[in-house]
């Protein structure tokens, strides 16, 4: 996150903290006074706990909302590291094969429907009897292999 965000929320972040801090203080000594009455045998102040427990819970969530840049921060960087291994560790086993399919990728050849010869990916005729390789659409004009009865494009017979 950006420091001029930072800075501009810094006085919000400290207003709800301080918030959080007097309403979980509140709300926990409105639980205390009242369970203790409670088991004293005086009912009197149990009404606090009905008080103190949605005071000590907002005040805790506002701790926590207050505080979740830090959190977040201290979370990555104990996962990011082991993350970070797992990944290297499953490449590990797979960059072999990623290599091979590149290779076959890169390697890929045509074969000629007349001679069964192999040509390069991108040629248009055959190097071994000269047919084309490719038929272009007579609609949309783009290539096409050459056993191709459909135009890949727009759909249409060749």
């Amino acid at each position: 996150m950006n420091e001029k965000y930072l800075k501009t929320n810094e006085k919000t972040i400290k207003k709800i903290r301080i918030v959080g801090f007097v309403l979980a203080i509140i709300g926990l000594a409105c639980l205390i006074v009242g369970t203790a009455n409670f088991f004293m045998g005086n009912t009197d102040l149990f009404f606090l706990n009905f008080i103190g427990t949605p005071l000590f819970a907002v005040g805790l969530a506002l701790l926590l909302f207050s505080y979740m840049r830090k959190i977040s921060e201290l979370a990555v960087s104990q996962t990011a590291p082991v993350t970070k291994d797992v990944t290297n560790y499953m490449l590990d086993g797979t960059r072999d094969e990623v290599v091979k399919t590149i290779k076959a990728a890169s390697d890929k050849k045509i074969i000629c429907p007349n001679c069964h010869s192999e040509n390069d990916i991108n040629a248009r005729f055959c190097s071994n009897c000269g047919k084309p390789l490719v038929k272009k659409c007579p609609h949309c004009d783009e290539l096409n292999d050459s056993d191709a009865k459909y135009c890949k494009k727009c759909g249409r017979e060749l």
